[in-house]
């Protein structure tokens, strides 16, 4: 059960949920004992892992993967070698055996041992004649009309609310899935499940994966599918609201998936965020969720990773091939003093610049846009790695205090206009999607990094909008503090903006 030396397609992997049990896992201490033939008896195993191994052997399958018992759980290399090889241990495993309804690893996968599962379907009657709800989360489940999606019962289980489930599904090229009613089996060509007779000659097969990843997430490395700018901004608000209980492995548990992509898409990541978007990669927030706090660990603040909320909202980014402003990004590699350049894609507007246009900062051409190792200050070189180097146009607005949004906290309207900033006599309105902890301040400095040209949710505002971020300075470097959408025309009539290098931590 320890390694995956074996050939891989006779490993079988387990997706469930640790909870709050004290079970058996691999230490430094145990592990001597634990490598020995036969010393894992059902004594000593948790329920979870023993049903595993019976479903594996059922199978006809050899090895079991288990994280808890295949990865030293008090040794950091252990942990950092496995965590980046999670996208080929789920990816390449044979099946998956998914633990959709347990709470902790002393739950048990319900039908396995005799007595286990007794639920049974509650019968209704239509006419006189006796029916049963199905239960099938492809065609059995109700559509939320908000969003247009389905509402898959399996979506209230805990398992479906953690942050490592979701690439572990997500990998899987085949998954069986246990629940507290019946087995499920998926694939990327068949769903399948007790309830329903779909093995129908000439039927075309129903590939939607809906059960376990609202509707989105099929298909997914198939070339005819949609682009990468979908599957991003799906996977960031599926992960977004996902629960974890170490708040360093933010960036841990999504690892697989962006090493999927980078393989298969051949994108290049700079902590969760694409590269060659970073525009509108920066532009993520979530205009519902006023609670967004930083998360502890290592995290630069203008990553997403940096940040969570309090588990009832979603992070959403605007599509990725949104026209760009023409930023040029530089990133510190390896905690070295070597400035990397992140080339861009994308399309730039060659008749008007908005970064400068009403404002007294010089035009394309005539302005600084490179950043060297030479422009780093030295008491930043021991974070260089976390900071994100660009030059950009920067205001500095006041802000009001009679702001309706100050008054209405639970507002759900996304993008109502609220008159909040000032400069000299000229209001401006701005549209929220991360509404910044002002503390009383009277003024904050604000920077642009992307634009919105009318495809997104804030694309209402008339002509566009500019995406800027309000920063904070600590010791030489910016931080995040919020995001907001400004208007073109608005942002054109700030006379009072600089040009200005920011090394963004």
């Amino acid at each position: 059960m320890r390694r995956g030396r074996h050939e891989r397609r006779c490993l079988v992997c387990l997706s469930y949920v640790w909870g709050q049990a004290r079970t058996l896992r691999l230490s430094q201490q145990n592990a001597t004992n634990l490598y020995k033939p036969g010393s894992l008896t059902r004594a000593i195993l948790p329920n979870i892992v023993e049903d595993a191994l019976q479903i594996t052997v059922g199978l006809g399958k050899r090895y079991l993967w288990v994280d808890a018992l295949c990865i030293v759980q008090d040794n950091d290399q252990d942990k950092a070698r496995f965590v980046s090889r999670m996208d080929s241990i789920y990816a390449r495993a044979s099946v998956v055996i998914v633990a959709a309804t347990c709470v902790d690893s002393n739950s048990m996968l319900l039908g396995v041992r005799p007595g286990t599962r007794q639920s049974e379907p509650t019968p209704f009657m239509i006419q006189d004649v006796k029916l049963v709800q199905c239960l099938d989360p492809v065609d059995g489940v109700g559509i939320d009309l908000r969003t247009g999606r389905s509402s898959a019962y399996l979506g209230t289980t805990t398992w479906d609310t953690r942050a490592w489930t979701l690439q572990e599904r997500f990998l899987a090229s085949r998954c069986l899935v246990f629940t507290d009613e019946q087995v499920f089996w998926e694939c990327e060509e068949s769903f399948y499940c007790e309830d329903s007779f779909r093995e129908i000659p000439h039927v075309i097969r129903n590939a939607r994966r809906t059960s376990l990843c609202g509707g989105e997430l099929n298909l997914v490395w198939n070339t005819d599918g949609p682009v990468f700018d979908h599957y991003y901004r799906t996977l960031l608000e599926e992960y977004s609201c996902r629960a974890m209980t170490n708040e360093k492995d933010g960036l841990h548990a999504f690892s697989g998936i962006i090493r999927v992509f980078e393989s298969t898409r051949h994108e290049q990541f700079c902590w969760g965020l694409p590269c060659a978007y970073l525009e509108s990669a920066l532009a993520w927030g979530h205009p519902f969720e006023h609670k967004l706090k930083r998360r502890h660990g290592d995290f630069p603040s203008w990553s997403w990773t940096g940040w969570v909320g309090d588990g009832t909202g979603k992070l959403s980014n605007q599509n990725l091939h949104m026209q760009r402003l023409g930023l040029e990004f530089y990133h510190f590699v390896g905690g070295k003093a070597e400035a990397e350049r992140l080339k861009q894609s994308g399309k730039q507007d060659s008749e008007h610049d908005l970064l400068a246009e009403g404002s007294d900062i010089l035009a394309r051409g005539q302005r600084h846009t490179a950043v060297t190792e030479r422009d780093l200050p030295s008491d930043l070189f021991n974070r260089s790695y976390r900071l994100l180097a660009f030059w950009t146009a920067c205001a500095t607005l006041k802000v009001s205090q009679n702001s309706p949004l100050s008054t209405r906290p639970d507002s759900r309207d996304a993008f109502e206009w609220e008159t909040i900033m000032i400069q000299g006599d000229r209001d401006i309105r701005v549209s929220w999607s991360q509404m910044p902890l002002l503390h009383n301040k009277d003024e904050i400095e604000v920077i642009a990094v992307a634009q919105n040209r009318g495809n997104w949710d804030g694309g209402h505002i008339a002509n566009g909008a500019i995406g800027v971020m309000v920063v904070s300075w600590l010791g030489g470097a910016a931080y995040r503090e919020g995001f907001a959408w400004i208007a073109i025309r608005d942002w054109t009539s700030l006379a009072r903006r600089s040009w200005k290098l920011l090394f963004l931590d």
